[in-house]
């Protein structure tokens, strides 16, 4: 998973290998992003960039594939990297990769590879390639950045709840990262700020 967990903390607490070898290996048709491991190993990778379809593939710890999901329309789901809930939930960020027809989501996968629910932004001012991997608070909410919401926090069913910034169309290029007492922080205009993921800078 991104930095190590659903909050990207980048905290690890096993040793690494020092002289890894090949054990298995899986091809993909397009380019890829980075992946996500579930609890029970199964590989979460996503694949698309550019301007045609995307998809999540499922591979198993053996290196074999389980399934696979086509997202909707124009999107590059390798832009981003997948975050898993507890009750193992993918959620993947899309975007159109500065394709006009391409609009910025939140899907939400089931562990065996059907459609959870879709969250679209409504707000598109700009047309994005945003790098924006969602983050999963203690409550179930997703919280995703983007440089045409700054900061949106969805609820587990795909509920809007709210921006964590007040100003809209601020330049962020970053995912955000969580700590415990869900503060979030967020690169912003060259600085770094922590908010309640609630809402409000703590």
């Amino acid at each position: 998973m991104y930095q190590c967990d659903a909050r990207h903390t980048g905290k690890i607490k096993y040793n690494s290998v020092r002289r890894p070898t090949l054990a298995r290996s899986y091809t993909f048709d397009n380019l890829t992003g980075d992946i996500t491991v579930g609890t029970d190993g199964t590989i979460y990778v996503p694949v698309g960039w550019l301007f045609g379809s995307g998809f999540l593939y499922a591979i198993d710890s053996d290196g074999n594939f389980k399934w696979s999901y086509q997202f909707e329309g124009i999107c590059s789901p390798g832009r981003s990297v997948p975050a898993i809930a507890w009750d193992g939930t993918v959620y993947v960020y899309t975007n159109g990769n500065y394709n006009v027809a391409g609009q910025e989501r939140i899907y939400a996968i089931n562990p065996n590879g059907t459609l959870k629910w879709e969250y679209l932004e409504e707000v598109a001012a700009f047309v994005t390639d945003d790098l924006s991997s969602p983050v999963v608070a203690s409550d179930g909410a997703i919280i995703y950045s983007s440089m045409n919401t700054a900061s949106t926090r969805i609820s587990s069913d795909g509920t809007y709840l709210s921006d964590l910034l007040d100003n809209y169309y601020n330049s962020i290029y970053s995912s955000p990262a969580m700590v415990y007492r869900d503060t979030v922080y967020i690169r912003e205009d060259g600085a770094i700020k922590a908010y309640r993921s609630a809402g409000g800078l703590r």
